[in-house]
Formats: structure tokens, C-alpha cells, sequence
């Protein structure tokens, strides 16, 4: 039976991989893929053949291990191409690369790299000369166990790498290993003097060729840690932190993946659910976009009608959820009705938390130091109790001297979960004096950046003139 060894998530999005990630039962009939191992070392156990799939790995295939250490995988269907794991006994694994569907492999439990020996696979002599070679620059990347992620520290390491990557793609250009050296290949700003001098323009530059060495009609590079890792860096430090920016370049992205429509789905789940529950100011709309985009025109041709139509209902209601102002008046401690539309501060923070939540605790006291550091410039707080317990609650606003509105829907009865789409963490959105929504689920840092640049910039404007508008 096929298993998953990795599945964490809360999120309705994630379960979508299910529909494309698992991997079909071998039929009957003479094997197809055949794997032979002797690991000395080990005997009368079992060992499992796992495959990455982004950032997560996945149960393949379980064999027995003889007395002497041998074992083989093998099965009716050729293996999809990608870096695969072989876990031992003991949880400890050394990764292979499949292409090939035939070779034998043997090594001991004293050193799997060193003494590793190899038959029949070019792919493999290749990734283990290319991490003896590793090993003999610094062993320490043994540690890391992200072997194709691997880059030193160290300027003439990290030279020396890189030219036996170039090497590699010289020398054997056809295999998928080559392919993988490319994609790890750093992106270079051209030496122009704009360049040099224009730090948009190398940023722009970045963004517009970061992935230019990956070969989007090759499916197989999902099925290593780097095509993840690549997207995670794109969208966390490359790409702007807001919603136009993000859009327009994940559209630009899904485009180039249409040729390898495993690429394409990969890319197009990991956007979407990175921006469905994200603190980035605006990655609702992100997530809106990308429903609306993809899932409702039947692009996302791997999800179940079901959930489908799940995903579709989530994105609707956000979109009402985005449109509707705030409207709350919920009784404080002393059963005094307050009203955020009577806050009448430049800045207000709307907060949502969980006192009885260590994690929500946590953040209620990382939101107090900001409001401590900018309530002079004109910053209130509506803090709502989520939580089924009004002891806790009082307890902690008590314990910290929160002197913020406190309000608690003691009897549930404004649907708050549902209105303002709050699930069991603490959420925090901040309003403008006019209580217009400036930004949705952020951080208490976060919060702090963004009420520091708009007071740096109202400072700013106040400097200019008189003549000078003012936003707020």
C-alpha cells in the first residue's frame, strides 16, 4: 500500500496534492522498474523506497532485506524520474536519482556516500562523484541531508562548486542530474553600467530571469527539493510584497509551465495555497485571483468536483468578505455595548485572539509593545475574545494591563468565524482614520513596519509644505 510519510496542514487547499501526488498500485506482470541494493550492515529488516514531491516525501515501495543486506524495489510501471530516497531501518536514508529503471547499487551502514558502488546507472556514478566531491570541500554538507540544495558558505568553496556543476552540464548534457546543475545555476545581472547603478533595474532583472536555467517541459524537477525551494525564495525575496506584483508574476510563471502539465499543477497549488490563509497585506486577493483564474475556468484539471467546489465557495466569500466594512458592537467586561465605529483614532488595529491560546498569548503581547511604541501617534486597539472562557480572558488583560478596548461575544451570536473569516489563531487587521481597511492578517511586526512608514511618510509630507496633500 502506498503511504504518505509527510502531511501537514490545516488548510482545505492542501488536499488537493492528494489527487496528484499519490502514486498508482504496480499492475501485474514482469517488473518494469528493477532497483538492487546490498547496504552492508544490515540484515532480516526492511528498508523503503521514498520520492520527494516539492517539499514533502512520500512512501513508494517496501522491501525485505535479506540476511546478507540485499533488497530490491522493482514493480510493473516505470518509475516516474526524479530524487529518491532509500530510508533504512533506523530512519537514515541516501538519496538516488531514478531515470534509468535498471541498476544494482551496494554501500555499508559505516559510510553510504564514500563507499558507495554503482552498476548500471550513469545518472548515479554521477550525483556520487559529484558528493565524494562535496565531501572532500566539506563534510559538513552530509548533515544537511538537501544534497542538490547544498551551497557553501564559503566564496572559493561555493567557485569551486559551481565550476564542477559547469563541468557536469558540459560532459553529460543528456542527464537529468545536468539538468538539476542548471537550475542551480546563480542568476547573474548583466554587467551593464545601468545595472551597476540602477538597483530597480536589478531587481527587475532578477525577477523577470530567475527561473530562466529551469527546463519547464521536464516534469521530473518537482520531484526534487529545488523546484520548491526555488518558488518559496521567488515569492518570499524577489518578488514584491503586494497583491498586483504577486498576480501579475504568477501569471508570468504558470505561463512558462505550460508545457509539463505536472509543473503547471505543482506551481499552481503552491501559489494558491502559500496566499490563501497568508499574512501578506492583500494575499486574499492573490488567492481570489487565483481560484477565479484557474480553478473555475477547469485549469486545475487534478481536483476533485468536490473539493472544487469548495475551493470556489471559500474564494466567493472572500470576495464579499474584501467588499463589507467593518460593522462590530460587542459588550465589554461590564456589559457596555462598544462600537468600533466609535473609535474615531488615525490608526486602529481590529483583533481577533484566543486568550486561553498560548500561541494567540503570545502575539496579544508582541501587538501590546507596538501599541505601546505608536498609541501616541494616534493608535487605538478593538480586541475581540474569540475564546469560550471569559476567566482567561479577564485574567490576562488583567495580568498585562492591556488598557485597549477589550470586547467578548460571550453567547456567539454574531458569527464573527464566519463574517470575517477567522479560523482558531489570532488574526489582526489595521484601519485608517476613516476605517478603511489598509491591511488584513498581518503581524504585530508587520504591524509595526506598516504604521512606521505611513507616520514616517505623514512627517514627511508635513515637512513639504502646506501645499502638500495628506492621506490621512
Amino acid at each position: 500500500m502506498v503511504r504518505l510519510i509527510i502531511m501537514k496542514s490545516k488548510h482545505l487547499i492542501f488536499f488537493v496534492i492528494l489527487h496528484f501526488a499519490v502514486v498508482a498500485l504496480a499492475s501485474e506482470g514482469q517488473p518494469t522498474y528493477s532497483f538492487k541494493f546490498k547496504v552492508n550492515g544490515l540484515s532480516n529488516t526492511s528498508c523503503f523506497l521514498a520520492y520527494h514531491y516539492g517539499d514533502k516525501k512520500y512512501l513508494k515501495d517496501t522491501a525485505k532485506v535479506d540476511a546478507e543486506g540485499n533488497f530490491t524495489f522493482e514493480g510493473n510501471n516505470p518509475l516516474d524520474g526524479g530524487a529518491y530516497l532509500v530510508v533504512l531501518p533506523d530512519k537514515s536514508y541516501f538519496e538516488i536519482i531514478v531515470n534509468e529503471q535498471n541498476f544494482k547499487m551496494e554501500t555499508d551502514t559505516a559510510d553510504y556516500v564514500k563507499n558507495m558502488k554503482i552498476t548500471g546507472s550513469e545518472e548515479n556514478t554521477i550525483f556520487y562523484n559529484y558528493l565524494n566531491f562535496l565531501i572532500s570541500k566539506n563534510n559538513e554538507f552530509v548533515k544537511q541531508q538537501e544534497n542538490f540544495a547544498y551551497e557553501s558558505s564559503k566564496e572559493g568553496e561555493l567557485k569551486d562548486i559551481n565550476d564542477y556543476r559547469l563541468n557536469v552540464i558540459k560532459n553529460h548534457p543528456n542527464t537529468f542530474v545536468a539538468k538539476i546543475f542548471q537550475a542551480m545555476i546563480p542568476i547573474q545581472v548583466l554587467p551593464s553600467e545601468k545595472a551597476i547603478s540602477d538597483s530597480i533595474f536589478r531587481k527587475q532583472f532578477q525577477r523577470d530571469h530567475y527561473f530562466d536555467q529551469i527546463d519547464f517541459s521536464d516534469g521530473r524537477i518537482v520531484r526534487t527539493p529545488l523546484y520548491h525551494k526555488k518558488l518559496k525564495e521567488y515569492f518570499e525575496t524577489i518578488v514584491s510584497k503586494n497583491a498586483d506584483s504577486i498576480i501579475a508574476s504568477s501569471d508570468k510563471l504558470l505561463k512558462k509551465t505550460e508545457p509539463n502539465k505536472e509543473i503547471f499543477k505543482y506551481t499552481v497549488w503552491y501559489i494558491t495555497t502559500k496566499y490563501e490563509t497568508s499574512p501578506t497585506p492583500g494575499a486574499e486577493l492573490v488567492f481570489i485571483h487565483m481560484v477565479k483564474k484557474y480553478y473555475e475556468t477547469g485549469k486545475a484539471f487534478w481536483v476533485d468536483p468536490q473539493i472544487l467546489e469548495k475551493i470556489i465557495n471559500r474564494a466567493n466569500s472572500l470576495v464579499l468578505k474584501s467588499k463589507k466594512t467593518f460593522d462590530l458592537a460587542i459588550k465589554d467586561s461590564t456589559g457596555t455595548c462598544r462600537k468600533l465605529q466609535d473609535q474615531k483614532s488615525r490608526f486602529t488595529f481590529v483583533y481577533f485572539w484566543y486568550p486561553d491560546s498560548p500561541q494567540s498569548q503570545q502575539m496579544t503581547l508582541a501587538l501590546n509593545k507596538v501599541y505601546q511604541k505608536h498609541k501616541e501617534n494616534d493608535l487605538s486597539v478593538f480586541a475581540i475574545n474569540m475564546g469560550n472562557n471569559s476567566s482567561d480572558w479577564l485574567n490576562f488583560i488583567q495580568k498585562y494591563d492591556l488598557t485597549w478596548t477589550n470586547v467578548y461575544d460571550y453567547n456567539q451570536i454574531s458569527a464573527l468565524r464566519i463574517k470575517y473569516d477567522i479560523s482558531a489563531t489570532s488574526v489582526l487587521y489595521i484601519l485608517d482614520i476613516n476605517q478603511n481597511i489598509i491591511a488584513k492578517r498581518v503581524t504585530p511586526q508587520q504591524a509595526d513596519e506598516i504604521l512606521s512608514k505611513l507616520i514616517k511618510q505623514k512627517e514627511k509630507n508635513a515637512k513639504a509644505g502646506p501645499n502638500r496633500p495628506n492621506k490621512f
